[in-house]
């Protein structure tokens, strides 16, 4: 039962860093204003990074669930 909140957490964590790194960009896109790219550049790239390493722990996670029973 556990296992399946964590689950739907996982899912919810990445939907919303995606949307949130799209958004990012669309910002970047769309506004030409030199404060609004600096903040959005960057904060894509903490969100890209945090989605990076959320996968990376997942997938370890998984690796470890497979190899250790």
């Amino acid at each position: 039962m556990l296992d399946k909140i964590i689950a739907h957490k996982f899912v919810l964590l990445m939907a919303m860093l995606c949307m949130m790194l799209c958004s990012s960009i669309g910002i970047t896109l769309a506004y030409q204003n030199t404060l609004t790219d600096s903040i959005s550049i960057t904060t894509s790239i903490f969100l890209g990074l945090t989605l990076c390493i959320t996968v990376a722990l997942f997938i370890l996670d998984q690796v470890r669930l497979i190899c250790n029973p």
